[in-house]
C-alpha cells in the first residue's frame, strides 16, 4: 500500500523517447531487525531501493515547455550524483 500510494504521487510525462517518462527520483527504505530469543542479540539492516528520473537526450526527446525544464532539471541532478 505504501509502494502504491508512492508512486501515485510520481510525476511522470509522456515524450518522443518515452510515453511514461519518470519526472521525479524514488528512494524507499525497508528496515528490518532480527532478535535472537536465546542471545537476545540483535542484528538490523536497511534494504535501500532507488529509482532514479531518466536521462533522456534533451534534443532527441522532443520535449518542450515545462518537460524541457524538467529534463534539464534531472540531467543536471544525475550530473551532480
Amino acid at each position: 500500500a505504501v509502494m502504491r500510494a508512492g508512486d501515485a504521487h510520481r510525476a511522470r510525462a509522456a515524450t518522443a523517447m518515452n510515453v511514461q517518462s519518470s519526472r521525479s527520483h524514488a528512494i524507499f527504505m525497508l528496515g528490518v531487525r532480527r532478535r535472537d530469543l536465546r542471545t537476545q542479540q540483535v542484528r538490523a539492516a536497511t534494504l535501500h531501493v532507488v529509482d532514479l528520473a531518466g536521462s533522456e537526450n534533451v534534443r532527441r526527446s522532443g520535449a518542450t515547455g515545462n518537460t524541457l525544464a524538467e529534463a534539464k532539471n534531472i540531467n543536471r541532478s544525475l550530473l551532480a550524483l
